[in-house]
C-alpha cells in the first residue's frame, strides 16, 4: 500500500467480514498520512531474497514520508539511504 509502483487495492472482505484483517485500517490511515513524495523500491533478491522494502521521501514537514520493511523470516535487515 506505500509503493508509488505498486496501486494500491483493498478488499472489502479483508476489511469488514469474518477474514477481516484487523490492522488494515490503520494500515490504510498510515499511507493517506505518510505516502508522499518520491518512491524507492528496494527488491533485493540478489541480497536477500526475503526482504522487501519501499521508501516514500515525503514533501515537507507537513508531509513526512515512511520506510515500510517487510519480510517472510524473523530478523531480517535492510539496508537503505534516506534523504540523500
Amino acid at each position: 500500500m506505500i509503493s508509488y509502483t505498486f496501486p494500491s487495492c483493498v478488499y472489502h472482505a479483508d476489511l469488514i467480514g469474518p477474514q477481516a484483517i484487523p490492522e488494515l485500517p490503520r494500515l490504510m490511515e498510515a499511507r493517506k498520512r505518510f505516502a508522499y513524495g518520491i518512491s524507492v523500491d528496494h527488491i533485493e533478491n540478489s541480497v536477500d531474497p526475503n526482504v522487501i522494502a519501499f521508501i516514500r521521501a515525503g514533501k515537507s514537514s507537513q508531509e513526512p514520508g515512511c520506510v515500510v520493511v517487510m519480510s517472510n523470516k524473523p530478523q531480517r535487515t535492510s539496508v537503505m539511504a534516506l534523504n540523500s
